[in-house]
């Protein structure tokens, strides 16, 4: 009789141990599964208004992306809408709060004048996949 109590107490003792360590993964698992990894940036400037400015001025501005979300940030391409653009920067990848400059130089064609918007798109992982940055101003003739 006494070793059937053994018995008895053991397997209760057991079924309670693998329970609470199923419960226990089951909750890891769904933390797991709920926390969703996005990348996730913060643009200070999107739309850099260059005011007026003559043909032969060249316009420079550094647009900033920090990353804030839980994910690195990856630059699959970034380019201007026009050839009037020149685009530089460091790197591709954005770490986790950390930040990255694009340089951008507008110079104005000799043909154009009035209102001028150039657009740089940054294909990445982060928003809507493709951001759009402006310089926008008026050139004068």
């Amino acid at each position: 009789m006494k070793n059937l109590k053994i018995i008895f107490f053991t397997i209760f003792i057991t079924l309670g141990v693998v329970v609470v360590l199923g419960f226990l993964t089951h909750t890891k698992r769904e933390y797991i599964l709920e926390r969703k990894v996005t990348a996730k940036a913060f643009i200070p400037v999107s739309n850099y208004n260059f005011g007026k400015v003559s043909k032969s001025d060249t316009i420079k501005y550094t647009f900033q992306i920090k990353n804030i979300g839980n994910t690195p940030i990856i630059i699959q391409k970034i380019a201007s809408s026009c050839n009037c653009t020149k685009l530089s920067y460091d790197k591709k990848n954005i770490p986790i709060n950390e930040m990255m400059e694009i340089n951008a130089m507008f110079i104005p064609k000799k043909s154009s004048f009035g209102k001028e918007t150039v657009s740089i798109l940054i294909e990445s992982n982060f928003d809507a996949n493709i951001t759009e940055l402006k310089m926008e101003g008026f050139v004068a003739k």
